[in-house]
């Protein structure tokens, strides 16, 4: 893959394929649009190569090898010698790597990082935690005004039961012109249909899911986490089928690393407790959303994990309530 405009020294008629087109990252998500194809050559250590390449805008780097290159020249990149083993026609040379290293980002120096995480699991932030969060700066006018803005803003951090956000707009399921899906509950052990009944009652308690007599019907399911507890999950693959695709971008990678090394100095990361669930769904909407269980149908109040437009369509809250320090903010 070529950066768009490493290809100053190519004239447009030597382009091929010049139809634009999207490729998709690993993600499955995130996007870059692709303008054309291109025949170059590749010049390592002296040695030429050909190679048939993706044109792209949004890389950091003017050049991607992909796995096609490598197989074609038969590359080892050997980490411990430094050295890259290439191939060409019926012979094999060792290309040593240069004793530089090109750092993308542009450097910045800082003080090192203080860990000042702590517990709030299921509860609101008290005076103790507001305390053990603003002990590490030193400045004394910098921890006052700190810490009267996270009593001012007490709530936020409330987290001993869900909040839906009714002041924004509720999540869509636009589907095509099909009957509704319908699929069986899974079979699961008695261990396990406690368990679920256990996660249905604190659903239906918090208001995050209601009684569904809807026609749709997609099965749940329990997953293990990590402390071994379990999470429940919709399987929303016959639902996903005919659900009409929300083109809202999501975050493009090679942009945001550029934006990230752009000169600042300090980062913070927000995390939002379980931001999915404070999304309303379309009160239209909501019975397409029915999961079936052992103990009986239900259906989501709030936006849901596994349906196809759940991530464009939080983005596009995110957007919009950041778009005032879009600058600063991703």
């Amino acid at each position: 893959m070529l950066h768009f405009d490493a290809l100053n020294s190519i004239r447009s008629s030597e382009i091929i394929n010049q139809i634009q087109r999207e490729v998709f990252l690993a993600d499955g998500y995130t996007s870059i649009m692709i303008y054309g194809e291109v025949d170059s050559s590749f010049i390592m250590n002296n040695i030429r190569t050909l190679i048939r390449a993706l044109i792209a805008k949004n890389l950091c780097v003017n050049c991607i090898l992909g796995m096609d290159y490598i197989i074609k020249y038969k590359l080892i990149i050997n980490t411990v010698n430094r050295t890259i083993t290439i191939g060409v026609k019926n012979y094999r040379l060792a290309i040593p790597m240069a004793n530089r290293e090109k750092i993308i980002f542009n450097s910045i120096s800082t003080s090192p990082l203080v860990s000042i995480g702590i517990s709030v699991t299921k509860t609101k932030l008290s005076d103790i935690h507001i305390d053990q969060l603003v002990e590490h700066i030193h400045d004394y006018e910098q921890q006052h005004q700190i810490k009267q803005a996270l009593i001012l803003y007490n709530k936020l951090f409330d987290t001993r039961k869900p909040v839906i956000a009714f002041n924004v707009k509720p999540h869509e399921i636009k589907t095509i012109d099909h009957p509704p899906p319908t699929s069986k509950a899974y079979y699961s052990t008695p261990h396990k249909q406690e368990a679920m009944h256990q996660i249905i009652q604190e659903l239906l308690q918090s208001g995050l899911i209601r009684k569904s007599y809807s026609n749709y019907a997609a099965p749940a399911m329990l997953v293990p986490k990590k402390d071994n507890a379990w999470r429940m999950v919709v399987d929303y693959k016959k639902l996903n089928s005919i659900t009409i695709k929300d083109n809202h971008p999501l975050p493009n990678m090679e942009q945001t690393i550029q934006i990230l090394g752009g000169g600042y100095q300090f980062f913070s990361k927000l995390d939002m407790k379980s931001g999915f669930w404070q999304v309303p769904i379309k009160e239209e909407d909501k019975h397409k959303t029915a999961f079936i269980t052992p103990d009986g149908l239900y259906e989501w109040n709030v936006l849901a994990q596994g349906l196809k437009n759940s991530p464009p369509s939080f983005q596009r809250l995110m957007l919009d309530l950041l778009s005032p320090c879009r600058q600063f903010a991703l």
